[in-house]
């Protein structure tokens, strides 16, 4: 009777077709690096004086300390499903069913505000400074908001429905995008100066501009480094540094995970803060910080509007920059 070899069955369950620079910049992008903007005018309006450079500053390590809880979890049971995964076979599958439940939910509740911030805060600003504020108020009803985010949701589930690939073919391009818009902002406000900003401010718009910035001293900025209002609008920012661990979900498709996910979690901790402190950081120094919280106002009612995206249109009166 003949010997056989013992049969080793060689399944890795997904294809794995995720690269560790794809992971990094889907996570990147899943914390939503064009947010930053509006976070950070939330946690000016409520929290008035805060230094919104040092928050990004501050966020880095701790979602360094918490990414890393997540990688290695994720290299400890590489599979699709992140957290519900570990924490089903950890305590209890109904615990792990319910939290993915409440985290399905809340996402749910935040994709919402996206298309109103993009109407609003984005594409509304570009037409009336490009001389069309009537289509403007047009595509900032409820109406045609609800109008434009039927297409735009249709072909994003038709994107992942192609797969993992073409899911971060998309996100490495929008990602360009994003970081083209970065250099734009922050090349044109530096390439300005703050006495050029002020000198376009005043001419654009006759407002006196030291009246402005000492309303915001008045309102509460001053400029410290680490203030109760710095500790505490350092929520909003690291808010938006959510979603630094959105490859656990897609562990069964990424390339060598315990080294690719390692590099994606923490790497994107690491770029995004990069990219909130540079921009951070550009709009005080030219602008103002006092400026901005000037022209938001001391309360948190008188904020969101307006963001420094909108503030970057008068650095310069080239309507690409802006439009950009």
């Amino acid at each position: 009777m003949g010997t056989g070899e013992a049969f080793v069955r060689r399944s890795s369950g997904l294809v794995r077709n995720i690269s560790a620079r794809d992971a990094l910049i889907l996570n990147v992008m899943f914390m939503a690096p064009t947010a930053v903007f509006v976070y950070g005018i939330q946690a000016a309006g409520i929290y008035p004086g805060v230094n919104l450079p040092i928050t990004a500053l501050l966020a880095i390590p701790i979602s360094l300390i918490v990414g890393l809880f997540y990688a290695l979890y994720s290299i400890a049971m590489p599979r699709s499903g992140g957290d519900y995964v570990w924490v089903s076979r950890t305590l209890h599958p109904a615990i792990g069913f319910a939290m993915n439940f409440f985290l399905f939910v809340g996402l749910l509740s935040v994709a919402g505000a996206y298309i109103p911030w993009f109407a609003l805060y984005a594409l509304a600003p570009i037409l009336t400074f490009n001389g069309y504020p009537g289509l403007a108020a047009t595509l900032s009803t409820n109406e045609a908001m609800f109008v434009m985010a039927i297409p735009i949701y249709l072909i994003m589930a038709a994107i992942v429905s192609r797969g993992g690939k073409a899911t971060t073919r998309t996100l490495t391009a929008l990602f360009a995008l994003v970081f083209i818009g970065l250099v734009v902002f922050v090349g044109t406000l530096l390439a300005v100066g703050h006495d050029g900003y002020v000198a376009n401010f005043q001419r654009m718009t006759g407002e006196d501009y030291g009246a402005i910035a000492s309303a915001g001293r008045a309102g509460g900025f001053t400029g410290e480094l680490f203030g109760a209002a710095t500790l505490l609008g350092l929520t909003f920012t690291y808010i938006n540094f959510l979603g630094f661990n959105a490859t656990i979900y897609a562990a069964g498709e990424i390339k060598d995970v315990q080294k690719s996910q390692l590099k994606a979690i923490l790497g994107s901790v690491v770029v995004f803060g990069i990219i909130t402190y540079v921009a951070y950081e550009v709009a005080y120094v030219v602008m103002g910080g006092d400026f901005i919280q000037g022209v938001g106002g001391g309360a948190a009612t008188s904020l969101p509007l307006p963001f420094m995206t909108v503030l970057f249109r008068y650095a310069t009166d080239n309507v690409w920059a802006f439009n950009i």
